[in-house]
């Protein structure tokens, strides 16, 4: 369960990420060796299966999802999940990162899937 949430976009402008958005709302995320799902809404999760790619300094552990439209790193020093998402494909950059934060355990959930 991840306690905070902030989005950010890349400024090709600034050569930078800013954020965009940010706020306390609580968030599940489920990580698996071969997949990672995310709370759509409340019971409802939307499920992406990934591939490792390698570490990667200040985002940790970071895997592209199968259809490689996106790209999700786990961070357990910084306690922080990162997913990448919207590769420009001129630029070789990602558009948009959610970052969820202040990441804990909570005990085990019932899951209903939706389809992506």
């Amino acid at each position: 369960m991840a306690k905070h949430s902030s989005g950010w976009e890349y400024d090709y402008r600034l050569g930078e990420y800013e954020k965009v958005s940010s706020e306390k709302e609580f968030t599940t995320l489920i990580i698996h060796r071969e997949w990672f799902a995310m709370e759509k809404t409340k019971d409802n999760y939307l499920r992406w299966e990934w591939v490792y790619y390698k570490d990667i300094d200040g985002f940790g552990e970071c895997h592209v999802t199968q259809d490689d439209a996106g790209m999700a790193c786990i961070n357990s020093d910084d306690n922080k999940f990162f997913l990448f998402a919207n590769m420009n494909d001129e630029t070789e950059r990602w558009d948009s990162v959610l970052v969820l934060s202040d990441i804990h355990k909570i005990p085990s959930v019932d899951i209903i899937w939706d389809d992506k």
